[in-house]
């Protein structure tokens, strides 16, 4: 008689992963968002990690000690789970951490192919069990393993979807952007999905209002967005969404009592604004662990390619924090790599240090770290030089109602700024109308015209390329 396999697993390896877990915070932010109790095979360890995983979510830190207090706060039996913590924190290899880790994740993914397979034994010989249900199955467990895979790519392969990108963009079907709604920006591509950017000024400078309008403008062409707020409930923002269409201040649509017109005029707002795809996640905003599942879970169900996080600084707050520098560094590292993973861009808004002598936003001012600016593909400052009673430096434009959008770091485009309209009221940026002169040229409605003869020459060798007969 043939005697029943175990489904693999290697028990030294989930030990020294817990053991990793227990010793070390930087560890666990390394994994958190991969890190769930049902990949380890040993029953007792996997609850030990779900304690890790929820002390982390209510902010608090999970060593020896602390997951000993909550497991004997909350006993299960007899706390076999207790018998375990020994011997695991003894079994800590930071070195081969990553190696372990990877080792319990692969082998966790045998398992479930396995279980798929007697799934299948069942339906082949149960009738009551849909295709439908048996067809989702096997989807979700080849989605999941591709998410883990990485594939090596060759220089074939990536001329390849490079080529597929140009013509995309040529032909106007590339669904890489995200429009953002300013010309300036847009004219240079956009904001890209794969990109983490960051939103940096004072307090009470904008950067909240240039989000949201921001997300707004990408929803209104059909990208579905996402909001995180730590400050702001979903309905605080929904008012912030309507203000600027309904034209009536935010404050005054959440704390006054509006007349008729008012009442018309938001309903009109808010009629329009129910069809734009911006969606939110009130629960999941008690630190960095819990948005990225969010995030992972509905870029899977709604399709979200626009993410908004309300902001950097609070994150820091949420828990057991040694070295905020760190933190923020490691914060921003996760974000960008998981931009670049599920395909979406992620902007986070970040707070800056107060300079009353030197007011003008710069990159050495974003507050807690020089990592974010490393990790960030685009850097983008709000200047409104009125809060301040001082003019624009470059610009020759009345300060009121205006603000200077500056790219202090542009990976893909370059440094540039630019002049927007800002409604204080209804809390709103917009493209800018008017005229605008600097360094002796003139932008009307972002069309550059130059005071001086020079012609656009036409460059050498350039030939135009006719319809059907592409290069590649």
């Amino acid at each position: 008689m043939e005697k029943t396999r175990a489904p693999l697993h290697d028990d030294n390896a989930e030990q020294y992963v817990v053991g990793g877990l227990l010793n070390s915070q930087d560890l666990y932010y390394s994994i958190a968002d991969r890190l769930k109790p049902q990949l380890f095979y040993n029953a007792k360890l996997g609850r030990i990690v779900e304690v890790v995983i929820q002390l982390y979510r209510d902010g608090k830190m999970a060593d020896l000690v602390s997951v000993a207090d909550y497991l004997n706060s909350h006993p299960n039996q007899n706390n076999p789970e207790m018998y375990e913590l020994a011997n695991v924190f003894q079994c800590c290899i930071v070195g081969g951490f990553a190696e372990h880790f990877s080792i319990v994740e692969g082998l966790y993914s045998r398992r479930r192919y396995f279980e798929l397979g007697a799934r299948l034994m069942e339906f082949g010989t149960n009738p009551i069990i849909s295709e439908e249900k048996i067809k989702g199955e096997i989807n979700d467990l080849m989605n999941e393993d591709q998410s883990r895979k990485q594939r090596v790519k060759s220089m074939r392969d990536a001329n390849k979807e490079l080529k597929e990108h140009v013509l995309k963009n040529y032909d106007g079907t590339s669904d890489t952007m995200i429009p953002t709604g300013f010309k300036e920006i847009d004219e240079r591509g956009g904001l890209q999905v794969g990109d983490f950017d960051v939103i940096g000024a004072e307090r009470s400078v904008g950067k909240t209002t240039l989000l949201m309008t921001i997300a707004k403008n990408a929803a209104t062409k059909g990208v579905p967005s996402m909001i995180f707020s730590m400050e702001m409930e979903s309905y605080q923002i929904a008012a912030r969404l309507a203000a600027p269409e309904a034209k009536i201040s935010s404050g005054v649509i959440q704390y006054k009592k509006l007349n008729d017109w008012q009442l018309n005029e938001l309903s009109q707002a808010i009629k329009k604004n129910d069809e734009l795809p911006i969606y939110f996640d009130d629960e999941s905003t008690i630190n960095i662990d819990s948005i990225i599942a969010s995030i992972r879970l509905n870029v899977k169900r709604l399709g979200v390619k626009f993410v908004g996080i309300d902001y950097l600084q609070i994150l820091g707050s949420t828990g057991h924090v040694n070295n905020q520098e760190q933190f923020y560094g490691e914060v921003c590292r996760r974000l960008k790599n998981l931009a670049k993973e599920l395909k979406i861009c992620i902007v986070v808004l970040s707070q800056m240090i107060k300079d009353i002598n030197n007011p003008k936003p710069t990159l050495n001012r974003l507050r807690g770290s020089g990592q974010i600016s490393d990790a960030a593909d685009d850097v983008i400052f709000i200047w409104r030089p009125s809060l301040y009673g001082k003019g624009y430096e470059e610009f020759d434009v009345d300060t009121k109602n205006t603000a200077e959008i500056i790219f202090g770091k542009g990976r893909n485009k370059g440094t540039f700024n630019f002049i927007v309209g800002f409604n204080g009221e209804t809390t709103e940026f917009y493209n800018y109308e008017g005229e605008v002169k600097r360094y002796g040229k003139v932008y009307v409605n972002s069309e550059t015209k130059t005071d001086s003869k020079e012609q656009d020459q036409e460059l050498p060798f350039q030939q135009e390329v006719q319809p059907g007969q592409l290069p590649f």
